[in-house]
This record gives C-alpha cells, structure tokens and sequence, in this order.
C-alpha cells in the first residue's frame, strides 16, 4: 500500500491540530474545524437551496474518507457515495478520490466503523472527469483538495 494513504489520517490530524492549537484535544480540534465547515455547507443549502433535501452527496477528493464519514455523519438520511466501480452509483453518497491507494484505506476504515442505514460508496476516478451524470447530486463536496504555498 502506498505509503502516502497509510499516513493520510494522521496527517489530516495533524493539520486540525495546527489549525486549531488552542483545543484541548485532538478530538475537540477535529471537531471544531469539521464542525464550521458542516455548519457553513448547512448555513449555505438553507440559504440557496428552498428547502430541498439533501439526498444525494458527492465527496470529491474524499482521500481515506475523513470528511467523508462527517458528511455521512452530519446527513443520514442522504447516500454518500465514493465507490470503485460506476455502476455502484445506487447509494446517494459518494467519495470520489484519484488515489486508489487512498480509497482502499477508507473502504478498510468503513468496513469496521459502526454500520450506516447508507453506506458509502467510493468511486476510483478524476475529479475533473467524473463520467458522473450532471446534476445528480444535491451536495458536492471538495474539502481540502486545493493546496498552494505561497
């Protein structure tokens, strides 16, 4: 396995930690960060969105699947799919990510966490070309995937 995805949820950690050096713990620090970003995305759907049911989640660049779990998490009722196989495209939430590496940990990390009334589906494919329908998600999520240095 590649050595990047086996590291990827300890540096996502490692990140909140930075971000947030005032939390007591790196649980509350995960919560805080995650916490604004799904309260912005709620804030932002109330505003533009009538009232209409988030049912169907796409996660791009989802890597091994921790924002994706929080978007599951914070939508139950909606499917979220990130799936390595097109014709999964049954469940309404989905994380999509280039790295097959980073996929394979969030399926391991999925398969043994409590089970969802909608599992996940992970999807092994380019953001920019998803060959996903237009306009079949209610929710696009693309957490953390652009990085510069300045």
């Amino acid at each position: 396995m590649d050595e990047a995805a086996a590291e990827a949820e300890a540096a996502t950690m490692s990140m909140v930690r930075r971000a947030i050096p005032n939390a007591s713990s790196l649980d509350e620090a995960n919560q805080i960060v995650r916490g604004n970003w799904l309260q912005a995305i709620e804030q932002h759907h109330q505003q533009h969105s009538g009232n209409s049911m988030i049912r169907d989640i796409l996660d791009i660049g989802c890597s091994v699947g921790v924002s994706t779990r929080y978007l599951a998490d914070n939508f139950p009722s909606a499917k979220v799919t990130v799936s390595i196989d097109f014709n999964l495209h049954k469940s309404p939430f989905m994380g999509l990510d280039l790295s097959p590496y980073f996929l394979a940990v969030a399926q391991y990390n999925e398969k043994y966490s409590t089970p969802r009334k909608n599992p996940i589906r992970w999807i092994h494919a380019n953001g920019e070309s998803t060959g996903l329908a237009s306009k079949s998600f209610d929710l696009v999520s693309i957490a953390y995937v652009v990085w510069f240095v300045v």
